[in-house]
């Protein structure tokens, strides 16, 4: 079986999305994972663009509905488990930016 690149792309996206959501269910994750995600999420929303431009309509929806959010959910609980754990370990971290701040 010979896999087309809308399957290639639909499951390489998905997989990084449910790797990293392993970890966070485990208590961790970091801005490397955080920016991943976000990544991954804006190649799923023009991966989307492509195929309803190609007139699949059907597919587009389908990966707006699903792997973006799927996507932009993981993404949040990425941020939060961050935030946990440098409220937790006190660090002189930025939430947003993740940047050390001088104090």
């Amino acid at each position: 079986m010979r896999l087309g690149i809308e399957d290639i792309a639909g499951m390489s996206l998905t997989l990084t999305g449910v790797l990293i959501e392993h970890y966070i269910k485990e208590g961790y994750a970091d801005p490397t994972m955080y920016q991943a995600l976000k990544a991954a999420t804006e190649l799923a929303e023009n991966f989307a663009e492509i195929l309803k431009d190609e007139g699949n309509e059907e597919l587009s929806e389908a990966v707006m509905s699903d792997l973006v959010v799927a996507l932009q959910i993981t993404t949040m609980e990425a941020g939060e488990v961050i935030g946990r754990i440098i409220d937790e370990h006190n660090l002189p971290v930025n939430k947003r930016t993740f940047e050390v701040e001088d104090n």
